[in-house]
C-alpha cells in the first residue's frame, strides 16, 4: 500500500506500507496503529471501512516532513495493489499540518 502527496511542484510526501501491516479485524474493518510513528515517522494509524449502505471510508495519520508543501492544491493517491484511489482538492494547513476532509475518495 503507498500513500502519495503531490502539488504542482511535485512529491510533497509518500508512505507505505507492507503486505501485512494493516490487520483486518472484521469482515469490513482494516486497522494499522504504530504509536511510534509519531517519533520516527510513517504512519500512526491507517484504517478502511468497508459499508454496504453508504460510501467506505480509509482514514489515517501521518507524520513526516512535509516541508515541500507549499501549495495548498494537492492530490492524494492511495495505492492498494491494482486499485488506485485519488483525491484533488484544496488543502487546509493546520498548525501542525494538513488536511483534507474527505468522506470517500473517488477511484481512478
Amino acid at each position: 500500500m503507498r500513500v502519495e502527496l503531490r502539488n504542482a511542484d511535485g512529491v510533497v510526501y509518500v508512505a507505505t506500507l507492507a503486505p501485512g501491516e494493516v490487520e483486518k479485524r472484521s469482515e469490513s474493518s482494516f486497522l494499522m496503529r504504530n504509536a511510534a510513528a509519531r517519533y520516527d515517522g510513517g504512519f500512526s494509524r491507517f484504517q478502511i471501512r468497508k459499508r454496504t449502505k453508504r460510501a467506505s471510508s480509509i482514514t489515517f495519520k501521518a507524520y513526516g516532513d512535509l516541508s515541500a508543501a507549499t501549495l495548498s492544491e494537492m492530490t492524494l493517491t492511495i495505492t492498494i495493489g491494482a486499485e488506485e484511489f485519488r483525491a484533488d482538492g484544496n488543502w487546509k494547513q493546520l498548525a501542525n499540518g494538513w488536511r483534507l476532509p474527505l468522506n470517500t475518495l473517488s477511484g481512478q
